[in-house]
């Protein structure tokens, strides 16, 4: 039997995104720059081979450049690694998919879990007094240099969903325009948009990024995964329910490590809008 390449989606995305972001520095910064990032990049990569020349050739081509090309090439290749890494990020779930559509079972998933449950022959009883005794609790954490600007955090989001969709393979040829030319809608924005904030970043920042991964990610996520242990543990348990087991902790607003910024009303304030 031929080998499956797991792999051929993820450098097709990466292919169809690298494409549409090329046409946007195009029509952005010009096809004379725009050559010299496609010529540095293929110089990177023949770098990485091991031919030291190709390094020594873009050493030359950077050190020729004026602030302002300097500044579009960094950005243009911010902005190529982002897409490639959301569509690694994508390619994840893909693959988790494809493992569960299959019946395979992924190592420390819930299902691997229970298998281990039914090896141990537990009781009920036992089971449930084991659940009992577990808490996981994943503190929050924050650091400035960490937080990425709302409006590219959508971006990203978006794109990602862009990809998703892309991936059914049940589109028409004038819903795949259009999706392509969300993306490329997309990728402009992305281009066009500060990547850092234009001021500092004070402590109320902080505590607005941790409720965005409340709102978009945890709210919808740890439900799901309580129900689906739920599922998987019920014809271990009887009947009986599984307990909570997960605590959110965060320090976010109420750190004591010598911030300068957190004070006794900073976490007053971080507490009031977490109870709400």
């Amino acid at each position: 039997m031929e080998k499956v390449d797991t792999n051929a989606p993820l450098r097709a995305d990466i292919r169809f995104l690298g494409q549409i972001l090329g046409e946007v520095l195009q029509a952005q910064i010009g096809d004379p720059l725009f050559a010299l990032e496609e010529e540095i990049r293929q110089l990177c990569k023949l770098a990485r081979q091991g031919q030291s020349e190709s390094l020594e050739r873009v050493q030359q081509l950077i050190s020729t450049q004026s602030n302002e090309d300097l500044f579009h090439l960094a950005k243009a290749f911010t902005l190529y690694f982002q897409l490639v890494n959301l569509a690694e990020q994508y390619h994840r779930i893909r693959r988790k998919r494809a493992y569960e559509c299959a019946g395979d079972i992924i190592r420390y998933s819930l299902e691997d879990l229970t298998q281990h449950i039914a090896q141990a022959q537990l009781s009920p009883v036992q089971l449930q007094q084991l659940l009992a005794q577990i808490e996981i609790t994943p503190v929050l954490t924050a650091h400035p240099t960490h937080i990425m600007r709302p409006t590219v955090i959508r971006k990203h989001r978006r794109l990602t969903n862009a990809l998703s969709q892309r991936d059914t393979g049940l589109l028409t040829p004038r819903e795949h325009r259009r999706l392509e030319q969300a993306v490329r809608s997309e990728i402009s924005l992305l281009w066009q948009s500060d990547q850092t904030h234009a001021r500092t970043i004070s402590v109320q920042d902080e505590v607005q990024n941790l409720f965005n991964y409340l709102d978009e990610s945890l709210f919808e996520t740890l439900p799901t995964l309580h129900s689906d242990l739920n599922e998987l543990l019920a014809p271990f348990l009887q009947g009986a329910p599984v307990p909570s087991l997960l605590r959110l902790g965060s320090w976010i607003g109420g750190d004591r490590d010598g911030h300068p910024f957190v004070t006794a009303t900073t976490t007053r304030e971080t507490l009031a809008l977490q109870r709400d």
